[in-house]
């Protein structure tokens, strides 16, 4: 309840006694294990990175995928996991902006940015040593995860619907496949002005 109310009013606007309301909890309950929002907010965050890590990390994990491979299921699971609890891109997505806002949040923040850029490395460090990256890449390779995790969340969380992001997922796995555009059939030209 608390990843919803965050995700939807977002830091300032979240307040204690909503996400009690929402538990169906009083908010004394709230302050027996919190002293604050902040560390509610703090434990929703913490929380939603083990989820994502886990996932993540349960897909890349046979040694038999390639770079490719693991690649592709971090996609397809990041918009698996947006089916099952669309409250994961979303909170993400308001965390980037409270973050922002907010000084006290930005540590968080960039915790949670480290956590994922490590977790990307490795993946990289996987395609160095499978031999498809090269070592000077590993940069723009790193960027180019980051832009595809990172759009296709905001996507996701602005259009509110899963079956949109699963067909752009598909869509972003193809053209990373090289086969986003079939060839047209034989005879078939555009037609020039």
């Amino acid at each position: 309840m608390a990843r919803r109310e965050f995700a939807r009013s977002g830091y300032v606007g979240t307040t204690n006694r909503r996400i009690a309301e929402q538990a169906g909890i009083t908010t004394g309950a709230i302050y027996h294990y919190f002293t604050s929002k902040r560390d509610v907010y703090l434990a929703v965050f913490e929380e939603t990175d083990r989820i994502i890590l886990t996932r993540y990390q349960e897909v890349t994990s046979d040694a038999l995928l390639s770079f490719e491979e693991m690649v592709a299921q971090l996609l397809e699971v990041s918009s698996q996991m947006n089916s099952e609890d669309e409250t994961l891109a979303a909170f993400l997505a308001s965390a980037s902006v409270d973050a922002h806002r907010d000084p006290e949040l930005l540590p968080t923040y960039l915790e949670h940015d480290h956590k994922m850029m490590g977790f990307f490395s490795q993946l990289i460090d996987a395609g160095v040593e499978e031999g498809v990256i090269h070592d000077e890449s590993r940069a723009d390779i790193l960027d180019a995860i980051r832009v595809l995790t990172l759009g296709l969340t905001w996507y996701s969380v602005r259009l509110g619907d899963p079956v949109a992001h699963r067909r752009a997922t598909a869509a972003t796995i193809q053209a990373m496949r090289g086969n986003l555009f079939p060839s047209r059939p034989a005879g078939r030209r555009r037609a020039t002005r």
